[in-house]
């Protein structure tokens, strides 16, 4: 053994002299032991006797390995062969700087471990602003979902959906007694339902149309002699020059709804055929007969038009087909063409506003979502203000004290 290494032996054999001494100044003497020093009590801090340091001319910077080896040595012996009343006291002077006394079991907060308190950021925002936050962006998400899915995969926006509202329905069974959650459970239900009623409105009224061109093929020098059944899958049809828009025998057919669904014939210069199978529409924009001036229809550059769609069959699509239908009855039942098979109703328009028609739908469907989401945020932000109980920086639940 080295002398550095007999030096720490000697170490723990004072130290483990010292844990004794207690135990038996009380119970053999009888007698209480005086209070040491804080140089006695620390045993780490005792030095050994000035004797063994000069026989063995200590040394702090050899055998360092023999030093850890004798460090835990003593560890163990502080930690397990102490006295009874020395133990007591430990225990006490742990708990009185917070340490948890190890007879009881501590009881452990079920809330503050469980995976959903991962929503509540504390220290960096409050419980209203985590709520306002995080419904208006389901409320976007849910948006988006309806207004670009419902397209090509309405099946699996609805069954997202349930997903959703199932998550809301999870954390209310876990966490129901809990102000906060049932709170945030009911922001993201409303946010939910808003979100689809608003994405649903927007795909009716914009995408719907954005999408259903963007998937329809253009036709040129489309005669309109010519058999509709050659253009079955037609988004924009431009016609020959020798066709003409007949202004002189549109009609308009004055509707229960109180508007008036116009229809006037595109004829062929070179050709009068008894029956038309092209259609130009509008809505209030011509007489009862023989004026029209729907779309571009005064517009001598104007030579097509763009399909007059079906709407989405959704809650918000709208369908004018039936009143076309009537007015272009109107129109055959007066200048006497024959009954169209297959008629194709167009919206008269120049070849920019062919182009650019799907460029419209898309902003107004991004304008009207700006405008959606500014508005719920506004609604949801000022009722949190109003129903808020608590000072800033406040939770919505009383701190759990820790035992």
């Amino acid at each position: 053994l080295s002398p550095h290494g007999a030096n720490l032996a000697l170490r723990v054999l004072s130290a483990t002299m010292q844990s004794s001494a207690p135990f038996w100044d009380s119970h053999v003497s009888g007698m209480p032991r005086s209070p040491r020093s804080p140089r006695e009590s620390d045993p780490l801090s005792s030095e050994p006797p000035p004797m063994f340091s000069s026989m063995f001319g200590m040394s702090a910077s050899r055998d360092n390995r023999e030093e850890a080896l004798l460090s835990q040595q003593y560890m163990r012996l502080q930690m397990h062969e102490q006295s009874p009343q020395r133990m007591i006291f430990n225990t006490k002077a742990a708990q009185d700087y917070g340490g948890a006394d190890p007879k009881k079991k501590r009881r452990k907060n079920k809330a503050s471990s469980h995976w959903s308190d991962k929503i509540r950021l504390r220290g960096h925002v409050t419980d209203s602003q985590t709520i306002v936050g995080s419904g208006t962006a389901i409320f976007v998400l849910t948006i988006c979902l309806y207004n670009f899915g419902l397209f090509r995969h309405a099946q699996a926006v609805f069954e997202l959906t349930l997903a959703m509202l199932a998550c809301c329905g999870l954390l209310v069974y876990t966490q129901g007694q809990r102000l906060f959650y049932l709170v945030l459970c009911f922001a993201w239900t409303a946010a939910i339902f808003s979100g689809a009623l608003v994405g649903t409105y927007s795909y009716d009224s914009f995408s719907y149309f954005s999408f259903q061109l963007s998937n329809t093929r253009p036709y040129d020098n489309v005669l309109p002699s010519e058999n509709t059944d050659i253009v079955p899958d037609a988004g924009r049809i431009s016609f020959a020059k020798e066709a003409r828009l007949d202004h002189g025998r549109a009609v308009g057919f004055a509707a229960e709804d109180g508007h008036m669904y116009c229809a006037a014939p595109v004829l062929s210069n070179s050709v009068d055929v008894p029956k038309v199978e092209f259609w130009a529409v509008g809505r209030d924009c011509c007489g009862l007969e023989g004026s029209f001036s729907c779309g571009a229809a005064r517009n001598p550059e104007a030579r097509g038009g763009i399909m007059e769609l079906d709407g989405a069959g959704g809650v918000f699509s709208s369908s004018y087909r039936e009143h076309f239908d009537d007015a272009r009855r109107k129109a055959q039942a007066i200048h006497g063409f024959q009954p169209a098979v297959a008629p194709i109703y167009l919206r008269w328009a120049t070849p920019e506003q062919m182009v650019s028609l799907i460029y419209t739908y898309d902003n107004k469907a991004a304008i009207f979502l700006i405008v959606a989401t500014a508005t719920y945020f506004g609604i949801v932000a000022t009722f949190a203000w109003a129903m808020a109980k608590r000072p800033k920086g406040k939770d919505l639940e009383a701190p759990v004290p820790e035992i």
